[in-house]
């Protein structure tokens, strides 16, 4: 059973353009799980984004439950991956699987080499959604 995940509309409309764009280059074997995860998606404006689910450009630490390992990760996009410092691509069968996941909840993917591993999501460090200022409305910034 899969867990329930969140993705912010924004997100979602960039990712749907990179799934989309794989497609038309013949790599969509590398999208097809991260397009499954969109379109399972309960979809939300950024300021209505819960502070514990793990967004795009989010620093989450997220356990291996094969081997116990807890790591630090950051989820972006392709073109700023480096593994060396923790950038986690979201087109990674790991980053699509954390994406939209809340603290606490688990999933399974299955690696390039057919082999199922299960994650589970311990803690969002950082997620810009959170850090955004609240969004003022006309009425309170005295706009009548």
């Amino acid at each position: 059973m899969l867990p329930d995940i969140v993705l912010t509309r924004p997100d979602r409309d960039r990712l749907a353009n990179i799934v989309q764009a794989l497609g038309l280059r013949s790599q969509s074997a590398r999208a097809d799980f991260l397009d499954q995860e969109i379109s399972r998606a309960r979809i939300v404006e950024p300021a209505e984004m819960p502070r514990n689910v793990a967004t795009m450009d989010s620093h989450v630490v997220y356990r291996d439950e094969d081997t116990g390992e807890e790591r630090l990760v950051t989820l972006v996009y392709p073109i700023e991956e480096d593994s060396s410092t923790g950038r986690l691509s979201i087109l990674t069968p790991l980053g699509t699987a954390l994406l939209g996941l809340s603290e606490g909840q688990a999933i399974t993917w299955t690696a390039p080499d057919g082999r199922r591993h299960r994650v589970s999501l311990v803690s969002v460090l950082f997620q810009p959604e959170a850090e955004a200022p609240a969004p003022t409305s006309r009425r309170a910034r005295g706009a009548a």
